[in-house]
């Protein structure tokens, strides 16, 4: 409405870019939509359907003057973004950025509705799961490389965020034929424990056959709990790789830093109010294992074993110790992120 107009023109002034603010979506004399930000009124997906690129374009390639594609698609809706999601991955150029925000965390998180989960985004969650902020990260970004892989696009994501009650999401989109037929090494099913905290991850396709070249169905690591022989639930499928580039983090971390001790050029940088609390997320989902999908919670471990909580640092330490990584997870900070097996963290 009027309203949301007049707010993102505030929101362009705020940032600093009224230069580039372009008060109509007219285009340049070579066809092409000008570079800048422009602010109307309509129907977002019909807008990102009529903005699919003209073709496909090889890495390095710009698109053509007449291409209606666009570099950056922010969706942020009220719930789900699943409804935008398909004509985002369509319309964005080869290499551009989505930045995705849902703040369905109870269909996202398992607290409730696991069949709209389902509906909504090809996946089941667990309720009151103890790894519900990833768990609900990593069923978003399962869902928008499905969707990127049906039109030979795939997905390289930069940032991935909980944020009180929403998640929010940043990748990029390639035309790359080749990896979004890989996509099933990507993606994995949760086999949760019903009587601990255990859990183990199964890609949903494997490399197998004659030099380990032939895709093939994954296999469940068990059917039961190996450390108490319960049986086990079932949730996925969820990305399993990175949930951060952490060149990219630390590229913005060293810009918020020096844009600290260059005051004498402010921009809008220099104006952000939640600079700290940036610099800590930012810090904390560097320092992340990356290629560690999920988490246990000390509490979790304590109380099923009806012991006493050791420190963070204990546990940290212990596991070093043994020759295992871990780190914590920015959302929850009795996270333990690590690469050591369930019979080792026991």
């Amino acid at each position: 409405d009027e309203a949301a107009i007049e707010r993102a023109k505030a929101n362009i002034a705020a940032n600093l870019l009224k230069d580039i603010h372009l008060d109509d979506a007219t285009t340049t004399q070579e066809g092409r939509r000008p570079r800048g930000i422009s602010t109307r009124i309509g129907d977002a997906t019909s807008e990102m359907y009529r903005s699919r690129p003209i073709k496909k374009l090889r890495p390095g390639m710009m698109p053509s003057p007449e291409d209606p594609s666009w570099d950056v698609i922010d969706l942020d809706p009220y719930g789900t973004t699943a409804p935008f999601l398909d004509a985002a991955l369509q319309a964005a150029v080869n290499g551009g950025l989505l930045c995705v925000t849902s703040t369905d965390m109870r269909v996202l998180g398992g607290s409730q509705q696991a069949d709209v989960c389902v509906a909504r985004y090809g996946a089941i969650s667990f309720k009151s799961s103890p790894y519900l902020h990833e768990m609900a990260l990593r069923i978003l970004l399962q869902s928008a490389a499905s969707t990127a892989a049906k039109y030979g696009r795939s997905i390289h994501p930069i940032l991935s965020v909980g944020m009180d009650f929403y998640v929010r999401v940043f990748f990029t989109v390639h035309d790359n034929g080749s990896e979004a037929n890989q996509l099933s090494l990507k993606l994995g099913y949760i086999y949760q424990s019903t009587q601990c905290p255990s859990f183990a991850i199964s890609p949903m396709g494997r490399l197998g056959g004659k030099n380990s070249r032939h895709f093939q169905a994954g296999r469940p690591p068990s059917m039961e709990c190996f450390e108490t022989g319960d049986n086990l639930k079932v949730a996925g499928p969820i990305w399993l790789g990175p949930l951060h580039d952490k060149q990219v983090i630390q590229t913005a971390l060293d810009r918020l830093s020096s844009n600290d001790t260059e005051s004498s050029t402010p921009d809008a940088l220099s104006k952000l109010a939640t600079k700290e609390r940036l610099k800590g997320l930012l810090t904390s989902c560097r320092d992340e294992l990356i290629d560690v999908p999920l988490y246990y919670r000390s509490p979790d471990l304590a109380k099923t074993l009806s012991l006493s909580q050791p420190t963070m640092k204990e546990i940290q330490y212990a596991l070093l110790n043994a020759g295992y990584r871990v780190s914590s997870y920015h959302k929850e900070p009795t996270a333990i992120k690590t690469d050591a097996p369930n019979n080792v963290i026991w």
